[in-house]
């Protein structure tokens, strides 16, 4: 569901924008440019995945090969527009690599996001289950990018709701990086009970954070926050630009106007029949 609205500050606004594609969070986790091109490949063939199986093997060096090699394994192995059954051996393996170092934990990442496959899903769903959090920033690469994936394919409600868990709930992930993916995952099917996490994460740094607590301790904030407000802005039919960099007032005076939206989408929902959709 989009909404097409006014930008609630546009005076608050930068004076050159720069849009963000659907894979940035896949550009950034996947640790290379020609990777990330793999990684918006693979969430194009989430969203059109039909009902045919195709065997798929695993071929030799998959998470080791040059990344130029891995996008063409991609494309030989998982043709886009195919759901692929992968065997249980190498679901076994993808699933043991999702919890790899960074690099090779996001090849693993995106192989099953490709294979858009229910059993491929089941096991981004229960990497992200694992609450894995390491010391480096770059150790939630992986499961950004599951989380990522998860979004634009069919899930099944209590799939939704296991990522509604990770995103707000009293045993949300520990990684905020990957929580918020896995909120804007889930806002994708529909949940928009994430939308006040989405809120939170642009009052970070700002004064306004001390109302609901700080989310993080962590001094980069900066692609998060970009992540957020892209959600957002995509919800409400508003413009997708850089706003991470904003003097403190203008962040959170762009933050209130998308709070503002936010209550008031509620309150029409609240207004309206009920959805018989589905989302």
């Amino acid at each position: 569901m989009r909404h097409s609205r006014s930008d609630p500050h546009a005076a608050h606004g930068p004076s050159a924008t720069s849009p963000r594609g659907p894979a940035t969070v896949l550009a950034r986790a996947a640790c290379s440019a020609a990777l990330a091109v793999a990684a918006a490949s693979a969430l194009v063939g989430c969203s059109g995945a039909d009902a045919s199986e195709r065997a798929a093997a695993l071929p030799t060096g998959w998470s080791t090969a040059h990344s130029t090699r891995f996008e063409e394994l991609l494309d030989r192995h998982l043709p886009l527009g195919t759901s692929t059954a992968l065997p249980p051996a190498q679901l076994a393996e993808l699933d043991a690599t999702l919890d790899a170092e960074p690099p090779r934990a996001t090849r693993a990442a995106l192989w099953l996001a490709r294979a858009a496959h229910p059993d491929a899903d089941a096991a981004l769903l229960a990497r992200l289950e694992r609450r894995a959090a390491g010391p480096a920033r770059e150790d939630d690469a992986g499961d950004c990018t599951a989380a990522a994936a998860l979004a634009r394919r069919p899930l099944d409600p209590n799939a939704v709701d296991r990522l509604v868990e990770l995103a707000i709930g009293d045993t949300a992930h520990p990684d905020l990086e990957v929580r918020v993916e896995c909120a804007i995952a889930a806002l994708d099917h529909g949940r928009e009970d994430v939308l006040p996490l989405l809120v939170r994460v642009l009052r970070i740094d700002t004064p306004s954070e001390a109302r609901e607590g700080a989310l993080t301790d962590s001094p980069s904030t900066a692609w998060v926050r970009g992540r957020a407000d892209e959600a957002l802005c995509q919800l409400f039919g508003l413009e997708v630009a850089v706003r991470t960099d904003l003097p403190l007032a203008q962040r959170e005076a762009w933050a209130d106007g998308l709070e503002r939206l936010v209550a008031e989408h509620a309150a029409t929902r609240e207004d309206s029949p009920a959805d018989t959709s589905g989302h």
